[in-house]
Order: structure tokens, then C-alpha cells, then sequence
């Protein structure tokens, strides 16, 4: 059985050494400090509560990992896709492809198909969509029997 752990949505089992790393480098990169992730994180969050600086400052000591929704808002703010944050650069493509050959084989292409259109929305859109699946997964008529 698929460990829906580990998909989009719920919270991401990462290795914690990779993500810190790599958001450690971001933030390096894009000259940015933790509060000023934080405070961009606030103008991004289309419900401005943002991302706080605490929180922000145990992910970059490596004393813990995003939520899924915290991880999206992050990578808004840094301006990478989501994927950055796990895989190591040099494997990027091919490990997309092991989770969609993954996914696909577990729930079908089209679940491929609405993972991919649903990463190329910026967290305003995700947050939409997540809210129009969550609102029709929960009428009867589309429930599966």
C-alpha cells in the first residue's frame, strides 16, 4: 500500500538534513534572512498570516520540517517549486519521474496530470483548488463507492 505520507497535500516525510540544507542555500542565494522570509511570507499568504520567524528559524537549524501548506507558502516566497526543498539538484528530473510512475501506478495518469497542473499554481491558486477538491470530496454523488 502507498504511504500517503509522503504525497502532496500531507505532511512530507523529508529528510531533514536535505531540506535544511537546501533552504539554507535558497535563502543564501536570494540574499535573504529568516525575517525576511518571514515577512514575505506575510504579503504572499493570501490570508497574511505568514510564516513566523520562529518557525522559520527551527527549519533552518534543522530542528524540524514544513506541514505541506507551509512548505508551498515557503517555496512561494523563495521562488523555487516545491520539489527543491527534497531532492538533491542533481537527481531532480529523474525523481520526479519514480513519483509519477509511482502515483500513477497507484491512482491513475490523470492524478499525474492534476498533481503537475496543480504544482504550476501559485499558492493563491493552490489554496483555491485544494478547497474546490475538498468541497466535491465530500458530496456523496463523488464519493467512491
Amino acid at each position: 500500500m502507498i504511504n500517503k505520507s509522503s504525497f502532496v497535500g500531507y505532511n512530507i516525510n523529508m529528510n531533514e538534513s536535505l531540506f535544511t540544507k537546501q533552504l539554507n542555500k535558497i535563502m543564501e542565494e536570494r540574499g535573504m534572512t529568516a525575517a525576511d522570509v518571514c515577512r514575505r511570507s506575510v504579503i504572499v499568504d493570501p490570508d497574511n498570516k505568514g510564516i513566523p520567524l520562529t518557525t522559520i528559524s527551527r527549519w533552518t537549524r534543522g530542528v524540524n520540517t514544513p506541514a505541506a501548506d507551509k512548505l508551498s507558502l515557503l517555496a512561494e516566497v523563495l521562488d523555487v517549486d516545491v520539489s527543491y526543498f527534497y531532492l538533491d539538484d542533481d537527481s531532480i528530473e529523474g525523481r520526479i519521474g519514480e513519483i509519477e510512475a509511482v502515483v500513477s501506478a497507484a491512482y491513475g495518469t490523470k492524478t499525474v496530470e492534476m498533481m503537475r497542473s496543480f504544482t504550476s499554481m501559485n499558492i493563491e491558486g493552490q489554496a483555491i483548488a485544494g478547497q474546490i477538491v475538498e468541497d466535491l470530496s465530500a458530496l456523496p454523488k463523488y464519493k467512491k463507492q
